[in-house]
């Protein structure tokens, strides 16, 4: 019975220390909930020692493709990225759901002369 016990706490203590982060992947340059509101439905517990929580503007293709990137992940993302696009912002953080910065840049509308 003891063993049982211990095990108990030991679970609600492990849940207690699990990271939790917004994770999603969405355009940049249109008004998606994964660049603004951020539901609660987009998160995630991190399962890695060491996670952080990042959150990264990504540009693929010569900038044709802009993407949002919330995620939970094991290690410094940002210093060691290795994607084949280019990283354009880029920020980790280690508190619950601390990688919900608004992460949005709509088109300027062209300029009439």
């Amino acid at each position: 019975m003891k063993f049982f016990v211990l095990c108990f706490i030991a679970v609600l203590l492990h849940t207690g220390l699990t990271l939790v982060c917004f994770s999603c992947q969405q355009s940049y340059r249109t008004r998606t909930a994964c660049s603004t509101t951020l539901p609660n439905d987009m998160v995630e517990e991190c399962s890695e020692t060491n996670a952080m929580c990042v959150q990264a503007v990504e540009w693929f293709q010569n900038g044709s493709l802009q993407l949002v990137r919330r995620a939970c992940w094991s290690g410094d993302f940002c210093k060691n990225y290795t994607k084949q696009g280019q990283l354009k912002q880029c920020k980790t953080c280690t508190t619950d759901r601390c990688n919900n910065q608004v992460l949005y840049d709509p088109i300027a509308p062209p300029q009439c002369s």
